[in-house]
């Protein structure tokens, strides 16, 4: 009876142990980085961050802008560094997906996101709207930081004038009044 207690110790124990083990050392290093790619996005949306999280909210939800956030930062800060298999990155990336509970709020996550949201050249709001509409972020009116938001969920397929772009901006309009 003792080693069937110790096999089924055993068999709960380890795979804690070796989530504990990922964290350390999958995540926590990297995490200042990660905090800092968060600074930088607050700093670029600091005059209209109210305006600007509500109506990404409205598009994508919190969730979504999560794991997009959470996806882009470890692509950039981490498999850049790491040369890993599939599978281990995939499991890091899930890793860091949960973890990003523990360290960030959601807006946080939305700062993150918002450095690393597509457009037709790169990556980054602040950078596309200088694309789009040759602005800064903060002089565009709310219908432009909607058209701004609905092409970061496919700038290929939300082309600026393009039908399907503006019945998405009408409808992320139109979330965003209900959410007031």
């Amino acid at each position: 009876m003792n080693w069937l207690f110790r096999i089924i110790a055993l068999t709960i124990m380890l795979p804690i142990f070796g989530a504990m083990g990922c964290y350390s050392f999958g995540f926590l290093p990297y995490l200042d980085e990660l905090k800092s790619v968060a600074q930088s996005g607050r700093d670029n949306l600091i005059e209209i961050e109210d305006e600007i999280y509500l109506i990404a909210v409205a598009a994508d939800g919190r969730e979504n802008i999560r794991k997009h956030a959470i996806k882009s930062a470890y692509w950039s800060i981490y498999s850049s560094k790491n040369n890993q298999k599939v599978i281990v990155r995939n499991l890091t990336e899930m890793l860091w997906y949960v973890s990003s509970y523990l360290h960030f709020d959601d807006l946080e996550i939305f700062h993150i996101w918002s450095l690393y949201a597509p457009y037709e050249k790169g990556r980054g709001l602040a950078k596309s709207s200088e694309y789009y509409f040759n602005k800064k972020l903060e002089m565009l009116t709310h219908k432009q930081l909607a058209v701004l938001i609905a092409v970061t969920k496919s700038p290929s397929r939300y082309k600026l004038g393009s039908a399907k772009l503006n019945t998405r901006v009408k409808s992320i309009l139109e979330r965003v009044e209900t959410h007031k």
